[in-house]
């Protein structure tokens, strides 16, 4: 097998995505999926990080393909699939939720990785925030966002927000983040619309949320296509700096497919305010606040005091990051 062989070589990056892409047009089907696989699941440590990451990203990519577009015609029986994918699944449920949810998202309402999803349900791998059930329902709430936001004004013309917004709301209830993170921003995208609701009492709300359910504030803001749709955009300034602020100090960073986070719009928010830098870090939001002092290089004469603070820091990673930003 080639690829096992540039493996064991220790191939570079070019090397082994160049025998992904010419391993997948090939046949048998199993066979191929379990070299690729090869290659999703090994450390690739004399690989640079991001070098690591780019390789493996490929492979895995490779393997959403084989299921999907190069799915053969006649099929695959299920002991054959349980020989291609057995590794790659194991190795799959030792990984974090992050990992687990981004490749299960793509899968979840394809029933030829059932086996797949059978097993990491078997790993206690698929809780429930990320059991089939849940992951399916947010499917659906994510097929609502995407059509949404594809129709046109004449159909926003017959939607209700007294109406339509229910069963989002009901939704943003469900014990699984990842469903309440969609049902989150379908409402923001509704209250965007045709929100007859006081923005800012339901932005109090959204923040109130937040400390419970971890990421419905990004998903909100999300949906509301903020700050560029109105009526989020319009709202007061101040009002706003408060809200991200204890939105983050109660709530957590949390990544779901196709949902900017919180933390994305915070650090644009405030790439040109000192003080909201120096608040980040006494939360503990270290990368936050490093990401959002170095966003902005047109920012440096404002952040003229936090800056040096931040290359003064005790914490080893807010000094590094921070002077090789200023280039000292």
């Amino acid at each position: 097998m080639v690829i096992s062989r540039f493996l064991e070589e220790k191939a570079n990056r070019g090397v082994l995505t160049g025998a992904i892409e010419d391993r997948i047009t090939q046949a048998p089907w199993a066979d191929v999926v379990r070299d690729i696989a090869l290659v999703a699941t090994h450390e690739l440590d004399w690989m640079p990080n991001g070098e690591r990451d780019w390789t493996r990203h490929n492979a895995i990519g490779a393997i959403h393909e084989l299921l999907n577009a190069r799915w053969p015609p006649s099929g695959v029986k299920p002991r054959e699939l349980e020989r291609a994918l057995g590794v790659f699944t194991e190795w799959l449920g030792g990984q974090g939720d992050r990992e687990v949810l981004s490749f299960c998202w793509k899968e979840v309402n394809n029933s030829r990785c059932d086996f797949l999803m059978q097993k990491l349900h078997e790993m206690n791998r698929l809780g429930e925030d990320l059991s089939q059930s849940s992951l399916r329902l947010a499917s659906a709430l994510a097929a609502d966002v995407d059509a949404m936001t594809r129709w046109p004004s004449d159909r926003w013309e017959w939607a209700a927000w007294e109406r339509d917004s229910v069963p989002y709301f009901k939704a943003i209830a469900h014990e699984s983040y990842v469903v309440r993170m969609w049902a989150a921003r379908a409402i923001g995208l509704l209250h965007t619309h045709v929100g007859t609701e006081s923005t800012t009492e339901l932005l109090d709300w959204i923040r109130n949320l937040e400390g419970t359910c971890p990421g419905v504030a990004g998903s909100f803001l999300c949906g509301a296509s903020w700050p560029y749709d109105r009526p989020v955009s319009d709202v007061d300034c101040g009002y706003m700096r408060r809200w991200f602020l204890d939105c983050l100090r109660v709530g957590g960073n949390v990544d779901v497919p196709g949902i900017q986070t919180l933390e994305f719009y915070a650090h644009e928010y405030f790439r040109r305010d000192a003080d909201a830098i120096r608040e980040m870090l006494r939360m503990g939001r270290t990368a936050l606040a490093i990401e959002t002092a170095t966003e902005d290089d047109s920012a440096r004469g404002v952040l003229d005091e936090v800056l040096p603070e931040m290359a003064a820091s005790d914490d080893p990673l807010v000094a590094r990051s921070i002077r090789w930003y200023l280039g000292s």
